[in-house]
């Protein structure tokens, strides 16, 4: 897969990125009641293994050379081997009619195996990852099989216990309190273009809780949930400026809680006639640094300054809907408002995605007997410019950023069939 970056009609930033893959899972799981009708039990083992081979070409500024060739390039990639065994163990348990008790728990065993081609020792080297079938060459030749900088095999071992209880409100609704420690496995870096940094990383600890409700009273249903969240070795894909390219590094960069409220409220104004509200509040905040974030060679309090990327403070929308009947069928009215605060993309708070707001619009008709449906909508109708990164690059570039922009306003018509 070739893929343009830049955007742009002159040659910048190219990249070519070839995958194969293959994995194979197994599950088994027995579940039932024991000792009494009070107690469920599930109780299983889970087993996965994949291969994977990935190939990444990086061209850049072709757009000064006479030929249009990049000026300088860098490959990388490698060859991922995953086994993974998983047991587990739930058990559900009635402490009395109203109140439940869930108490769960998950060990698991992960073995990685890698080979790792490095970019920093593949500049203006054209080659490729065996296994993989680049698209392009960005060199005069045939490209030759690249050899690997870095082999290497771990082990990842993790216990996961979860415990929840609920209590039932008969008729009004369900109050909720759970706490839970789960893991994401450490790994390898098989897109490190940077042979300045290890290309292992540790596994990342989760310890979550949550107290909510869920009822109903009336025309209203809503939920409400507030939670706290502490992470422990977090994994970041870090990108920054590095030489005349850009840098990715997959590592632990620090530990982080998170804390957070979430709401939601549906109002059933009539049988026509519905409404819909959800309210998002985050504060994430570093606790304590492990990598360099800003680059500026030290790791201090200037980074754990730093917001987390991909953590808006405040999410909220609105959406309605409202049908009647036309022409022996159903006519069904829709709008919807959403909106998402600025936040962080960067690790090192030097690229933002800012705020977004959109509204979408649909009219959508369906037929009497159900199985017609013809639609009208518009997407994104404000036409607000939405992006999805921004990611400094280097001054070479002429200190630009990486901004992959989203679609702007849509607008189409639909036809379904429902057989």
């Amino acid at each position: 897969m070739v893929s343009d970056f830049d955007s742009q009609p002159l040659f910048y930033f190219h990249v070519d990125a070839a995958t194969e893959y293959d994995q194979m899972s197994h599950e088994i799981r027995w579940s039932g009641l024991i000792f009494s009708d009070s107690a469920h039990l599930t109780i299983g083992a889970f087993q996965f293994a994949s291969e994977l081979d990935v190939d990444e070409d990086d061209g850049f500024l072709g757009v000064l050379t006479d030929n249009g060739s990049p000026s300088f390039t860098t490959d990388h990639g490698g060859q991922l081997d995953v086994d993974s065994l998983g047991i587990f163990a739930t058990l559900d348990y009635f402490l009395s009619e109203e109140l439940e008790m869930s108490i769960g728990v998950r060990i698991s065993e992960e073995k990685k195996a890698a080979k790792i081609v490095n970019g920093g020792s593949n500049r203006n080297s054209d080659c490729y990852v065996a296994g993989t079938k680049p698209v392009i060459t960005y060199g005069s030749g045939p490209e030759r099989v690249c050899t690997f900088d870095y082999e290497d095999e771990e082990t990842f071992n993790y216990v996961s216990p979860r415990l929840s209880f609920a209590y039932d409100f008969p008729e009004i609704g369900m109050a909720y309190a759970s706490g839970s420690i789960g893991y994401r496995s450490g790994g390898f870096n098989l897109r490190g273009n940077v042979d300045a940094f290890p290309p292992v990383y540790d596994k990342e600890r989760v310890a979550a809780y949550e107290l909510g409700y869920k009822g109903n009273w009336d025309i209203y249903r809503f939920n409400i949930s507030a939670y706290h969240s502490v992470v422990s070795d977090m994994q970041r894909e870090v990108f920054f400026p590095y030489q005349d390219g850009l840098a990715q590094v997959l590592t632990n960069t620090a530990d982080a809680e998170i804390n957070g409220l979430e709401a939601e409220i549906t109002a059933l104004i009539s049988p026509r006639f519905s409404m819909k509200a959800t309210l998002g509040l985050m504060d994430a905040n570093l606790t304590d640094v492990l990598f360099d974030m800003n680059r500026d060679g030290n790791v201090d309090a200037l980074d754990e300054a730093l917001e987390i990327p991909r953590a808006p403070d405040l999410t909220y929308s609105l959406w309605g809907s409202y049908t009647t009947p036309v022409f022996s069928g159903f006519l069904r009215s829709s709008i919807a408002f959403g909106h998402r605060s600025e936040m962080a993309f960067t690790d090192s708070n030097t690229g933002f995605i800012q705020e977004e707001d959109r509204l979408d619009l649909s009219f959508d008709y369906l037929t009497a007997d159900g199985q017609w449906e013809i639609s009208v909508y518009g997407r994104n109708v404000l036409n607000n410019v939405r992006h999805g990164t921004e990611a400094v690059l280097p001054p070479s570039f002429g200190g630009s950023t990486l901004s992959m922009l989203m679609k702007p306003a849509v607008y189409g018509i639909g036809l379904d069939y429902i057989f």
